[in-house]
């Protein structure tokens, strides 16, 4: 590549034709060369930016409406979730007046055996003054009481009632 009388840039290529006695030379403007490939990019570029704008444009007008729907959605649910929220707070509190007020004694616990509620009826039974002596695992109990038949046979913790629930056995008419 060099450049002509023109002060252009062009490409040059000479052979020494020996049969013939003569020298070829061939040279051609870069510009001409490049020309067709740089009017492909030219127009692929264009294209491809109306594509990309078409597209956007597309993309944008389809997508719009499913994002309003689904932002809908999720402000119907929402709002579903909170009266739900409120509905189950209501039954909650119901719930806990109704049990609180039993005469009966009502001990809740966990899956592992820790207590987690005891209504009035309960703590008045068992002499409770404050919650640290009755929110305890069941086995720390085994110090604090004595549980026995009818026939006066005292059981070891395993055979307490909540243990054996806890151990998935269902309990009926059972008297100690």
């Amino acid at each position: 590549v060099s450049r002509d009388y023109r002060k252009h840039k062009v490409l040059g290529a000479f052979d020494i034709l020996d049969s013939l006695g003569l020298v070829a030379a061939l040279e051609i403007d870069t510009d001409e060369i490049n020309y067709p490939i740089a009017r492909r990019f030219e127009l692929t570029l264009i294209l491809l930016v109306l594509l990309t704008f078409g597209g956007t444009l597309l993309i944008r007008k389809q997508v719009k409406p499913l994002a309003t729907a689904l932002e809908q959605k999720v402000l119907d649910r929402t709002a579903a979730l909170k009266q739900t929220g409120e509905s189950l707070q209501r039954s909650k509190s119901q719930l806990e007046t109704i049990v609180e007020n039993l005469d009966e004694g009502v001990v809740v616990s966990d899956l592992d055996g820790q207590l987690l509620h005891f209504n009035r009826s309960a703590i008045a039974m068992h002499g409770f003054n404050n919650p640290d002596e009755y929110l305890r695992r069941l086995p720390e109990f085994a110090d604090t009481f004595e549980l026995a038949t009818i026939d006066g046979e005292n059981l070891a913790i395993d055979r307490w009632p909540l243990a054996r629930v806890l151990r998935g056995e269902s309990l009926h008419d059972l008297e100690i």
